[in-house]
């Protein structure tokens, strides 16, 4: 699943024949991936759990915790390696190295519920800057507004899930 940017940006190109920007997607799967072999599942469960959302500190700190912890795991290699040559391949059909767009595209964004504009995206990106980049995107999952939006909207928390778009 790649969440509604990605549908969107597919269904224009593959439906309707416009134009689209070359990029590449990175799954919600990937997300669940990272979660998982970084062993921070249960870290990010206990503190959403113990976060009381009338309590703005409380709020402003699990969120801050939770974004920290993504932000300083690595990338777990069979991910990195995915995204690696994802890019090398863009590049390649493009015939020169580029600078993409790391955007998100989470499940829930761009439908019923309006997400919009509150997770990260970052324009330009080099190479070399590609996977913090993602790390970025994936934590903006937990920023302070998202984490009151899914909570008070009664999402449960294996819903929240991010898929990122890169493209040129």
């Amino acid at each position: 699943i790649s969440g509604g940017k990605i549908a969107h940006l597919s269904e224009l190109k593959n439906i309707l024949g416009i134009p689209t920007p070359e990029g590449f997607a990175v799954t919600s799967y990937a997300f669940i991936k990272f979660i998982e072999k970084t062993h921070l599942k249960e870290q990010i469960s206990q503190i959403l759990n113990s976060i009381d959302i009338n309590k703005i500190e409380e709020l402003n700190d699990g969120s801050k915790k939770i974004q920290e912890l993504i932000i300083k795991s690595e990338v777990p290699e069979e991910i990195a390696n995915s995204i690696t040559s994802a890019y090398k391949n863009l590049c390649k059909k493009l015939n020169k190295k580029c600078m993409v767009s790391v955007r998100s595209s989470a499940i829930h964004e761009d439908s019923d519920f309006s997400f919009a504009g509150q997770y990260s995206s970052f324009l330009n990106v080099p190479e070399e800057m590609i996977l913090q980049n993602y790390k970025k995107v994936i934590a903006s999952l937990f920023n302070t507004r998202a984490i009151f939006y899914y909570k008070t909207k009664g999402f449960a928390e294996t819903e929240m899930v991010m898929a990122c778009l890169l493209y040129t």
